[in-house]
């Protein structure tokens, strides 16, 4: 019986890709279309990949399964604590014509 292999991160799958196609943080950072200085961030995990480099990406062969992974760098508890402000905030908007 063999074990369920863990899906990789988001960082190390672009990574993989990037090695894979043998090019510089430089090129696939133009490849997603990025600028190389956001790709850095992305790959130290300061920054999210946005949605356009994942489409990219994905064309590229990063399986969706694991781009579409909670950032490394965001926990739950950041996510929930957001989507609490945001819904204390439509609390307070005023309903239309009821």
């Amino acid at each position: 019986m063999s074990r369920p292999r863990a899906l990789p991160t988001v960082i190390e799958a672009v990574e993989f890709r990037r090695d894979a196609y043998g090019l510089d943080c430089r090129q696939w950072a133009a490849v997603l279309g990025m600028a190389p200085s956001h790709y850095s961030e992305f790959v130290n995990g300061k920054r999210p990949l946005p949605k356009r480099a994942m489409t990219n990406a994905f064309a590229y062969g990063v399986p969706a399964e694991a781009l579409f992974q909670t950032h490394p760098t965001k926990g739950a508890s950041d996510i929930d604590r957001r989507l609490a402000q945001i819904g204390k905030r439509l609390k307070t908007i005023p309903s239309q014509g009821t």
